[in-house]
């Protein structure tokens, strides 16, 4: 019986045994496709003006559910390892890789504890949060300590970052990225 391992593939494409370069394929697929087009998808139907009063325009949380998988998971394929009982080192590693310099080390793990934590442990942010289409930047962190998100533009910076590490995979080139890839992606 065959099942879907990607959008677009099965179990029963490449032979049923992908080897690297497959792995890159699935994974890209896996990664677009479930997760950062939809994201998009949310983003225009909410940025429409014809949706503009209906539900659509309280999207941003279920945006928010999507994106924030990304730091942790892109932490995981880069190091080459298991995020478990290390989540908010590699997401904090995660936040890094995507804006490289633009948090301190007690930002990301503001970012961390209200957001991600938030999320994924109570199916909402933590008190300090805000988020909000209009802002300017896709995260900040006042100095005051409120995090503030802009799902709308953080959206299409993730898919940048995604867009860039899939290309780093491909290049055959770079050997040592790709094998701490495939260790995670056989895990």
């Amino acid at each position: 019986m065959s099942h879907q391992i990607s959008r677009n593939y099965t179990n029963k494409d490449f032979g049923g045994k992908p080897k690297l370069d497959d792995k890159i394929l699935i994974f890209e697929d896996r990664v677009l496709n479930w997760h950062l087009n939809i994201v998009e998808l949310i983003r225009n139907h909410m940025e429409a003006k014809e949706q503009n009063g209906t539900d659509w325009n309280h999207a941003g949380f279920a945006m928010l559910t999507l994106l924030f998988t990304y730091f942790e998971m892109i932490a995981q394929y880069k190091q080459g390892k298991s995020s478990n009982k290390a989540s908010q080192k590699m997401f904090c590693y995660g936040v890094d890789d995507v804006y490289p310099g633009k948090f301190s080390m007690a930002k990301r793990k503001k970012i961390y504890t209200r957001v991600r934590c938030g999320m994924y442990h109570n199916a909402f942010v933590k008190k300090g949060t805000l988020i909000d289409g209009g802002f300017t930047d896709a995260i900040e962190v006042e100095n005051g300590g409120n995090v503030k998100i802009n799902p709308h533009v953080l959206s299409p910076e993730v898919k940048k970052h995604f867009v860039a590490y899939v290309a780093e995979l491909k290049d055959e080139k770079n050997k040592a990225l790709r094998k701490k890839f495939e260790k995670v992606f056989d895990a």
